[in-house]
């Protein structure tokens, strides 16, 4: 009897993030090179989240979201993160995007 083959399926997850607009937007996980590349961004942000709120800390957010959420949107410009990144969904883009959880 000839040994049946057992198809493998990989199912991929899509990392999904609700924005201030109402929409769901994609969030790619970032790869290593990139991951490395914005390291600096997300050690200063989780530094500056120790001193509480500040426009520089709201400025970082909106760099490490920008650099994760244009991966699969492109289209998206800095300003529009600013306008509908809601700081609630900053931590999800980030662990989505980089898998890095926030202290």
């Amino acid at each position: 009897m000839a040994e049946e083959k057992k198809e493998e399926r990989v199912t991929e997850v899509k990392r999904m993030v609700k924005l201030a607009d109402g929409k769901d937007y994609e969030v790619k996980p970032l790869s290593l090179l990139d991951t490395k590349k914005l390291l600096p961004l997300i050690t200063k942000m989780d530094e500056l989240k120790d001193k509480g709120i500040s426009d520089e800390l709201i400025e970082c957010m909106a760099d490490v979201c920008y650099e994760i959420l244009k991966r699969a949107t492109p289209e998206l410009t800095r300003d529009k993160v600013l306008e509908l990144v809601e700081l609630e969904s900053v931590y999800l883009v980030v662990l989505y995007g980089v898998g890095k959880m926030l202290k």
